[in-house]
C-alpha cells in the first residue's frame, strides 16, 4: 500500500535520510521532484523509481485537492522499514531544539 502525502510546490520530504522537494507542480496530474543527483517527473499515470525500490506516482485530484490545485498527492510505495517524513517532522527529529539549519541560521521552516 502506498502513502499518500499532500504537497505543494517547494515543500520537501525525506525518504530514510535522503531530501526530495516538489520543484514545479504541471496540470495537476504532473509533478517535478528534485532528489539529490536528479530531477524526476512523476505522474498519475505510471509510477516512477526515485531511488532502488521506492516508486513515486501523483494521486488523481479528487475532493479537497481539485480545489486547491496549488496542491499535489504523492502517492509513495517503498519497504517498510523505509521512513518517509514531511520536511518539518524529519527536521524536528533531526534538531529538536529548533536549531533547523546548518551553521544557526533559522529561516523559514517548510513542511
Amino acid at each position: 500500500m502506498a502513502l499518500a502525502i499532500d504537497l505543494k510546490a517547494g515543500f520537501k520530504f525525506y525518504v530514510g535520510d535522503v531530501r526530495f522537494s516538489v520543484r514545479e507542480l504541471k496540470a495537476g496530474e504532473r509533478a517535478v521532484l528534485s532528489g539529490p543527483s536528479a530531477d524526476f517527473l512523476v505522474t498519475a499515470h505510471e509510477a516512477t523509481e526515485v531511488l532502488p525500490g521506492v516508486f513515486v506516482s501523483v494521486g488523481v485530484p479528487q475532493g479537497t485537492t481539485v480545489l486547491r490545485p496549488e496542491w499535489v498527492k504523492l502517492l509513495i510505495e517503498a519497504p517498510r522499514e523505509v521512513k518517509i517524513l514531511r520536511g518539518n517532522l524529519y527536521e524536528q527529529i533531526r534538531h529538536p531544539r529548533g536549531d533547523r539549519h546548518p551553521g544557526g541560521s533559522r529561516g523559514p521552516a517548510q513542511a
